[in-house]
């Protein structure tokens, strides 16, 4: 439906930018919050496009019209649009010291668990919580937070300059006039990505990956990306001669599943864990989930386990004995679910 009104938007040559936020109903539904800046003379037909949107299906039914579609104008004696976006961000990202507090909107449910079960909520639909639209790429901005004085040296590009100093200070507004402002097409955005194909994969698709940023009018570049990484399995990075060795043999049956687990997604690997271990009833301790993060995968039974790789958790059945999955032998010990 977003899509959509985006379409018509841009047909009647209306432009607008704000932000989305959603967040859940009691049943789950997905409950769209936005903030909206159009021009005055586009207000009425904005309006107009969304109610009309908003009741196509079904719109005769019991309460649609009440509940479906709601528009208020932004009152500055009750507070600023500021305020209203930080009110809905605050209530479904991590609570932190108020964490103890009582939420105003369910009874008997702390701020913490109002947090996690939205996260839950979230992850488990792929609903991207919160978003900016009608401004300039974040990517762009990412990377030239990355640019340093010898990078942008070489460029020798007064736009690319500017656009690296005002993003080292973390000035997005500034950013913002540098990129032509909200609403400005990508195609008139001075600054963008620099893409560089990479070789074909295992089934033959090209695929493209950053490795910087340019000038669209001038082609003036600048690489931050300075080193290339490259994937090999262990037979072709070691080569013949440790191939031969007997510390490669015992180690070649199954290997543990590689996974970049730290710190900063610990969280959202706990919420996956809890929630593939809910049927169960037995949620793992966090000792458990340690050696699930430090190895790949943990033993539930003889034929079961649960397997983190690249981040997604799930189970998985198959019996192998523990000194076979893991190489050197270690004992993880028998975490029975049953």
């Amino acid at each position: 439906m977003w899509a959509q009104l985006r379409a018509q938007f841009a047909k009647r040559g209306i432009g607008f930018f704000g932000f989305r936020g959603v967040e859940p109903h009691h049943d789950g539904t997905p409950h769209w919050r936005l903030l909206m800046y159009v021009k005055p003379e586009h207000k009425d037909d904005v309006i107009h496009l969304f109610r009309k949107k908003a009741l196509e299906l079904d719109g005769d039914e019991f309460g649609a019209k009440k509940y479906r579609f709601k528009v208020e104008k932004i009152d500055p004696t009750k507070g600023s649009a500021i305020g209203y976006v930080a009110k809905y961000i605050a209530k479904n990202i991590y609570a932190g010291k108020q964490g103890k507090e009582m939420s105003d909107e369910v009874e008997n449910l702390t701020l913490l668990e109002n947090v996690q079960r939205v996260s839950a909520w979230a992850n488990l639909w792929g609903i991207r919580q919160f978003q900016f639209y009608g401004t300039p790429s974040i990517s762009t901005w990412r990377e030239l937070r990355k640019i340093d004085d010898a990078m942008a040296a070489v460029a020798d590009d007064e736009v690319l300059d500017i656009g690296r100093t005002v993003a080292d200070v973390s000035c997005f507004g500034s950013y913002l006039k540098v990129q032509g402002g909200a609403m400005t097409k990508r195609r008139y955005q001075p600054i963008c990505i620099e893409y560089e194909e990479c070789e074909p994969n295992k089934y033959g698709e090209i695929r493209k990956k950053i490795v910087g940023v340019k000038n669209r009018f001038t082609e003036k570049k600048i690489i931050t990306k300075l080193k290339n990484w490259v994937i090999k399995s262990a037979k072709s990075a070691l080569g013949s001669t440790a191939l031969n060795s007997e510390s490669t043999e015992t180690n070649k049956a199954h290997c543990a599943a590689w996974t970049c687990v730290n710190n900063c997604n610990r969280s959202k690997i706990e919420q996956q864990v809890n929630l593939l271990m809910l049927p169960i009833g037995s949620p793992l301790k966090p000792s458990q989930i340690d050696l699930l993060m430090r190895h790949g995968r943990l033993r539930l039974n003889d034929y079961r386990w649960i397997c983190c790789e690249n981040d997604e958790v799930f189970i998985k059945e198959e019996k192998i004995p523990l000194a076979q999955a893991f190489g050197w032998g270690e004992s993880l010990g028998d975490f029975r679910v049953n």
